[in-house]
């Protein structure tokens, strides 16, 4: 991941991180699910990805991590 990290593909990124969390929180990872989703959220929101942020923050929401507004930058 430290490579999609360093440029070139935000939304792949972001979408993995995304998946990362939904991974996470299946296997009762809280904490690091919440992490990823903040991770994605940022990758998103710098490409104006709202769409994005709204679909994985219900996507998380309905597996108990909460994605907390204004923490992703």
């Amino acid at each position: 991941m430290a490579r999609g990290e360093r440029g070139g593909w935000p939304l792949v990124l972001g979408h993995t991180l995304e998946d990362l969390a939904v991974a996470g929180a299946w296997h009762g990872d809280l904490a690091g699910a919440r992490s990823a989703l903040t991770r994605a959220a940022a990758a998103y929101e710098d490409l104006g990805a709202r769409w994005d942020i709204a679909r994985a923050d219900s996507r998380l929401r309905s597996l108990g991590v909460r994605f907390l507004v204004g923490t992703s930058a």
